[in-house]
Parts: C-alpha cells; structure tokens; sequence
C-alpha cells in the first residue's frame, strides 16, 4: 500500500502536466463539433487494442504483476484518445 500511494505525487504531476499543456484551454476554444469522430478513427486501433489487453489479461497474467497500474493505464489511455489526436 505505501509503495502505491509512494507514486501518487509523481503520477499526479505527470498527468497534470501533460493534460495542461497538450489540451489547454485554447485546445477547448478551438474544439469542433467533429474532432471526437475524427480521433475515433484517427485512434481505433490504439483503442482496440486497449479493449483487447483489458478483456484478456488478467491479474495473473498482467506485465509486472501490477494490475492496478495497468487497468488505470489502459483507461486512461482510451478515454484521452477521444481529445487528443497526435496530428
């Protein structure tokens, strides 16, 4: 437990940052009413891909034996490929 919450500030920082400068509140003034569906499938494989690890490891068979870091990384994976493009 305490090398769990021993990262929080760590991963706490990471994803603030990266959320503040990739999607800032200019990403959001110039969102369009078509850029989801255009990251859908700019993303779909990369989201398939996440359905399919989530559906078929299991804690297990998990990488590293870390469960809970995987079910948080693939999550959040997939739902920032709906904002979020690369292009």
């Amino acid at each position: 437990m305490y090398d769990a919450i021993s990262y929080s500030d760590n991963i706490m920082e990471s994803c603030y940052t990266t959320f503040s400068t990739e999607i800032s509140v200019d990403y959001f003034e110039d969102f369009k009413w078509y850029t989801i569906p255009e990251n859908l499938v700019y993303n779909i494989g990369y989201m398939w891909m996440d359905l399919v690890n989530y559906y078929f490891y299991t804690p297990a068979t998990v990488p590293y034996n870390d469960w809970a870091f995987f079910v948080f990384y693939l999550s959040g994976d997939f739902i920032f490929r709906f904002f979020y493009s690369g292009t």
